[in-house]
């Protein structure tokens, strides 16, 4: 990252900062449906269909949360927020194609060549050490077919963003952190993908590619704020990491990341899927219900736990993660939203031994 890059991002948090830290008695969310408590809650049995519903108890800590969205926070928080990403360099031109509906081979191979430096960054991953091939891949086409399309377009993402978010910090949990984050992407765009294709939505590759950005607001904070680094890291929820980010910055990643994606100018899909992408630790919203767009998010919501749990947790099998551990408050609405967006499929699919063949191949990869 280039010297005036670290002196504009230092100046910029320096100013968020002090707005922030200046916000007494910030806004309290006006919309109390996302607190309330639901009758039911069903949890997937055995064989991945939910059991019949059962009366559950919401968890304490997630009956007392209140979901911010961009309407409840402040306006000098907001204003601060705006300059931040507002000043942030626009990302590589290549990332912007990685967000398109971009999910064919081919195509994805010939916007990787089109640039020679991304061309060999691919290549020289999937000829690490860390993949211990025994003959070497050396063409574009090779590698994507090897690493698949999800996985591809999160190194390719990556290497697009290097000069926008930071991927390296000189401080060691910060540095962590980053890197889990850029783990748990790679791993939920390759999920998606697939869980997406298997349950049959409509172009799945914008599911994918809202996995792969759901960490945008979350890499923007732990890049400006390295005290928040502890939270990403094994034994934190998502929720725990939401509740935080609201107490200390009063504001959340979803906020961040969609107004990162607006100024960017990423697909409308895009910036609904991030501005919605914490919704489903909340009681389910019936209005959305039967949208294509809130399916897509549900899925991608699915595929981002999975992620999160083989970058924090170090899940190798997909079969050892338990979507019904009352104890995982992530979880606790999922089946509840799945099942009124049509959905109660996704147990099923994550049930079948071949799509738990080909989640466990990208698991696998990450885990190189």
């Amino acid at each position: 990252m280039s010297i005036l890059v670290i002196i504009l991002w230092s100046s910029l948090v320096v100013v968020l900062l002090l707005v922030i830290l200046g916000s007494a008695g910030r806004k309290k969310p006006k919309r109390s449906q996302r607190a309330r408590r639901p009758a039911l809650r069903a949890a997937p049995g055995p064989g991945g269909e939910p059991e019949e519903e059962e009366t559950a108890s919401v968890p304490p800590e997630l009956a007392s949360l209140q979901l911010l969205a961009i309407e409840d926070i402040e306006p000098a928080t907001l204003a601060a927020l705006d300059t931040v990403v507002k000043d942030l360099p626009r990302p590589h031109p290549l990332f912007t194609a990685m967000t398109q509906e971009l999910d064919d081979p081919e195509e994805i191979a010939a916007a990787v060549a089109s640039e020679p430096a991304m061309a060999a960054e691919l290549l020289r991953t999937v000829n690490s050490a860390a993949f211990a091939l025994s003959t070497p891949i050396s063409s574009i086409p090779h590698a994507i077919a090897y690493l698949g399309v999800g996985y591809v377009k999160g190194i390719v993402a990556q290497s697009a963003l290097a000069d926008t978010l930071p991927s390296t910090s000189s401080d060691p949990e910060q540095q962590s952190g980053m890197t889990q984050l850029w783990k748990a992407s790679q791993v939920s765009g390759a999920v998606t993908f697939a869980l997406a294709q298997h349950v049959g939505l409509e172009r799945p590759s914008i599911a994918s590619t809202l996995a792969l950005l759901s960490n945008l607001g979350n890499m923007n904070i732990i890049s400006s704020r390295p005290d928040m680094a502890a939270l990403y890291s094994s034994g934190h929820s998502l929720l725990e990491r939401v509740q935080r980010q609201q107490d200390v910055l009063g504001f959340n990643s979803a906020i961040v990341g969609f107004l990162l994606a607006k100024h960017w100018g990423l697909p409308t899909e895009i910036l609904t899927g991030l501005r919605d992408s914490l919704l489903a630790l909340t009681p389910p919203a019936k209005v959305e219900a039967d949208s294509a767009s809130w399916q897509r998010t549900l899925v991608c919501y699915v595929g981002c736990r999975i992620g999160d749990a083989v970058s924090y947790e170090g899940l190798r099998n997909i079969a050892n993660l338990n979507f019904s551990d009352p104890n995982a408050v992530d979880f606790f609405f999922l089946s509840e939203h799945l099942e009124q967006a049509g959905l109660a499929r996704v147990w099923r699919a994550l049930d079948d031994p071949a799509l738990r063949r080909k989640l466990n191949q990208s698991i696998n990869l990450a885990g190189n």
